[in-house]
This record gives C-alpha cells, sequence and structure tokens, in this order.
C-alpha cells in the first residue's frame, strides 16, 4: 500500500492521529485510497468527514480533534477546550462546538452545535478552541448547575488559567443572552466582595439547622504572636467546632499555604476544625451543616414544616 507522504504523517501526529478528508486530499489521498484503508481495518470513519488513522476506539483528544475537524469554520467551546488545559470530561463527554450558520446537523449526539454569524476574532491555535475566558463563559452559562459552574471557575482560577478581571472584560463585550446572563449571576457569586455577606448567611444556616453558636470572629494568638480570628466556633455539650468560611481569596496558592498553618496552629487538642467554602452555603449548604451537627453530636436533624 502506497506510503504516505512525510507532512502529513507529521499533520497527524499533531493532531492526534486524525485527519479531516479535505487535509487528506490536499496531500494526494483520493477517496479510493481512504475506502481501501478502511476497509482493511488500517483508518476508521469517524464522521462523513474526518478519518482516525487509529482504527481502535477513539480516545478523548482524538474525539475533541475530530469535532474541531468535521465544521471547517468552528472552534471547540465550554468545558471541552478546558480539557486542553487538563479539566476532566464531564460523565457525558460532552463537546461544545462553535461553528458559523449554514444548516450544519452534528454528527454525534454528544456533540453540540451553537452556531454564529460569524467566530470570535480570537482562537487557540493546534486544536482550535476559544479563548479560555470565552471557553470558562459559556461553560459556566451552560452547566447544569451553580455548583457545577462554580467548580469551573474555581478550577480554571486555581489552574491560574484565567483571572476573574479578564473573564469579567470579556463577558462585557458579549452581548446578552441567556447563557450570558446566567454566566452573569453565576460568575458573580465567586467574585471578590460578593462573599461579604457569608458571616449573616452562615448564622441564618445555623438559626435553621439549630446548630448553636458559642462564638463569632474567635480571637486566637498563633505560636508566632500573631493574632489570628476563627469565623465561628460552635458547641455543643462540651464538643467544640471551629468553623472557617473560605471566600474567592483563599483560592490563592499563597492565602492557602497561610490558611493551613493557622488552622494547624490555633486548632486545640480537644477542638476539631471545619472549612466551609463560601460558595458552598449558597449551592451545597445541607451537606456542610448537616457534617456540621454530626461533628457536634447533635441528634438527626428534622426539618421544620412549613405552617
Amino acid at each position: 500500500m502506497r506510503e504516505l507522504p512525510q507532512p502529513l504523517v507529521d499533520l497527524a501526529r499533531r493532531q492526534a492521529g486524525v485527519l479531516s478528508r479535505q487535509q487528506l486530499q490536499n496531500y494526494g489521498v483520493t477517496s479510493e485510497m481512504i475506502a481501501a484503508r478502511v476497509r482493511r481495518g488500517f483508518w476508521k470513519e469517524v464522521t462523513s468527514r474526518v478519518i482516525s488513522t487509529n482504527p481502535r476506539a477513539l480516545t478523548r483528544e482524538e474525539e475533541l480533534w475530530a469535532a474541531a475537524l468535521h465544521f471547517p469554520n468552528s472552534a471547540i467551546t465550554g468545558a471541552a477546550a478546558l480539557e486542553v488545559d487538563g479539566l476532566k470530561p464531564d460523565r457525558l463527554g460532552r463537546v461544545d462546538i462553535l461553528a458559523t450558520r449554514g444548516g450544519k446537523v452534528s454528527p454525534r449526539p454528544n456533540w453540540r452545535l451553537h452556531t454564529s454569524s460569524r467566530l470570535p476574532s480570537s482562537v487557540m491555535s493546534g486544536l482550535r478552541r476559544t479563548t479560555r475566558e470565552l471557553s470558562l463563559i459559556n461553560a459556566v452559562g451552560w452547566a447544569v448547575s451553580d455548583k457545577q459552574a462554580i467548580f469551573y471557575t474555581t478550577w480554571a482560577v486555581q489552574k491560574k488559567l484565567v483571572t476573574l478581571e479578564k473573564v469579567a472584560d470579556a463577558l462585557a463585550g458579549m452581548p446578552r443572552s441567556t447563557v450570558t446572563n446566567r454566566a452573569r449571576r453565576r460568575l458573580e457569586m465567586v467574585r471578590p466582595g460578593a462573599m461579604s455577606s457569608l458571616e449573616q448567611l452562615f448564622i441564618n444556616l445555623c438559626i435553621e439547622y439549630e446548630i448553636p453558636i458559642a462564638a463569632l470572629q474567635d480571637h486566637r494568638q498563633d505560636s508566632e504572636g500573631r493574632s489570628r480570628y476563627i469565623d465561628a466556633v460552635v458547641e455543643y455539650e462540651g464538643r467544640r467546632v471551629l468553623v472557617e468560611i473560605d471566600g474567592q481569596g483563599h483560592l490563592d496558592a499563597e492565602v492557602q499555604l497561610d490558611d493551613a498553618f493557622r488552622a494547624n496552629d490555633v486548632t486545640r487538642a480537644d477542638e476539631v476544625l471545619i472549612r466551609i467554602p463560601g460558595i458552598a452555603l449558597f449551592t451545597d449548604s445541607q451537606r456542610f451543616m448537616l457534617q456540621l451537627r454530626e461533628k457536634l453530636g447533635l441528634p438527626p436533624w428534622q426539618p421544620r414544616l412549613e405552617p
């Protein structure tokens, strides 16, 4: 069988072994030659426009390349685009594709096609994908829940792929829509300063879950002589639990190191410390409040019935 030209071999290597029919034809590989290799099991047809030079089941990287290559004027976006930087795919393996309008239909059920009159002016090289800021905005807007959206945001910030300031700037330039409005609301939940009411929210939750608060902003002194303040101390029948509520600033690596030292240093032998992400008070409060009741040894919680 005829050998492939080296430039085409190199191109396939850069694209995880996936090539479009157009790319193959540009290097002199005819439709008949493609069909012969597929028939003999050397290659595999992924879609009508894309061929994999690996006949086995597609890896996730190969699938992303196939999605980008199937639509000539397109870019991977949303959470799938962030997978290139290390984000794990969701359970359904969704791939969001931003493409120019033209009545195109997605060939695979987990590929979600979003059409626009034109692609963004800035598209990342290699695997064609939208900028990290736009990818995150779309991931947040399309997320199935606030909890998933906040996970995407905190993951991207912790990895230093984006800053909230640049994401906000990108979002400000986008037209209002259901997706962008949802993204604005969700990103507001992790904006620095948006967590100023966390203490009051925690107090309200303690009232709801019948958790006795012994002190707020409890003053301690660490081994280096510095003043430290514990956000809350809850107590029940001799058991004491320290509660630290982590806002947006706690995503920073240096802050995390200082938090860890402080927690280890000021927690006394007869105390337990629990950290609650501030966003959890909005999105997942019951899990943490029930955990807090369990640490205190409180009896099983019975929610109050509305009159």
